[in-house]
């Protein structure tokens, strides 16, 4: 009989751990969060219920579009516990996102919240990968109205596939669900990952030089240069159409930007089959991506020019 008692406790034991394994129910009617206090918790120290105030459980702002204007045509408005504090502890949370035309919430995570997203206006190519070993590619083309779901953790994107301004707002399962952008994440981690691990992770030669790069299986190139000037930057920049076999296309750019007092810069923006990849990359990392994109080592014509 105590043997069955252990075992009833354990299985008891593991369901509540299971339960609580996200955000716990909260304990009172709120806990709005207090900016002010320098106590550090897994989430917001509550204020004093005597001065919470309408104010407290209210924000303003989601009827702005957001400024679009950046390499990725997109923007995220958050709604977490820092914006509005009476969300504190409730484990929900909203965004409004904003799409200039071809715009691209590029692919992300979020390791503490399954997102639900509605198009409020334009149309969205969305899709995630499931995980291990799979990685298996979900994706689906939404109209105004339409829901998706991304699942917790998983890596997600959508991308406005119209020639308008889109707009969607999504509902997340935290007050702070937190988002990962997996090319900021890999290329642009600091301190910066080895190139000894980038280069072992894509199966890459780190020692072929950036300038003996080129595009294999082109139907069609167009090299296009131009020099402008952008707040004190001097860019040149090359367009590029590559054909695969299987005859889907990447239409990108290879960059270069150089400004009054800032070091040099190497970029790669590509498209694939509608969805955009944009990184500031150099060295080994570009030889990285160059790889994974299909480019190999050829007659050394130079990839950038300085």
């Amino acid at each position: 009989m105590s043997n069955k008692l252990i075992i009833l406790s354990f299985v008891a034991l593991t369901f509540a751990c299971l339960a609580f394994a996200y955000e716990p129910k909260p304990l009172q009617d709120f806990c709005v969060a207090d900016p002010n206090t320098s106590v550090k918790v897994n989430g917001l120290v509550c204020k004093d219920p005597k001065q919470v105030q309408a104010e407290d459980f209210f924000f303003s702002g989601l009827h702005l579009r957001g400024n679009t204007s950046n390499a990725v045509g997109s923007r995220v408005t958050t709604v977490f516990a820092a914006q509005l504090p009476g969300l504190n502890t409730l484990g929900i949370s909203l965004v409004r996102i904003d799409y200039a035309p071809w715009g691209l919430n590029p692919p992300h995570t979020h390791p503490r919240a399954t997102e639900i997203l509605t198009v409020i206006e334009g149309t969205l190519k969305v899709g995630f990968v499931t995980s291990n070993p799979d990685n298996r590619f979900i994706t689906k083309v939404l109209q105004k109205g339409d829901v998706f779901v991304f699942p917790v953790g998983l890596v997600h994107f959508q991308q406005n596939v119209g020639n308008g301004y889109a707009v969607a707002i999504a509902a997340l399962s935290s007050q702070n669900p937190g988002a990962i952008t997996i090319a900021n994440a890999v290329f642009g981690a600091n301190p910066p990952i080895s190139g000894d691990i980038l280069a072992k992770a894509f199966q890459v030669d780190k020692s072929a030089p950036v300038t003996d790069l080129e595009f294999r299986g082109v139907s069609r190139r167009k090299v296009q240069r131009s020099i402008g000037e952008n707040r004190g930057y001097r860019s040149i920049l090359y367009s590029f159409d590559v054909k695969f076999l299987d005859n889907q296309v990447i239409i990108g750019q290879i960059w270069s930007r150089k400004g009054y007092g800032y070091p040099y810069h190497r970029g790669l923006h590509v498209g694939f089959d509608g969805i955009e990849l944009v990184l500031h990359i150099t060295g080994t990392e570009a030889i990285a991506l160059a790889r994974l994109l299909g480019v190999v080592r050829a007659q050394g014509r130079p990839l950038l020019e300085s």
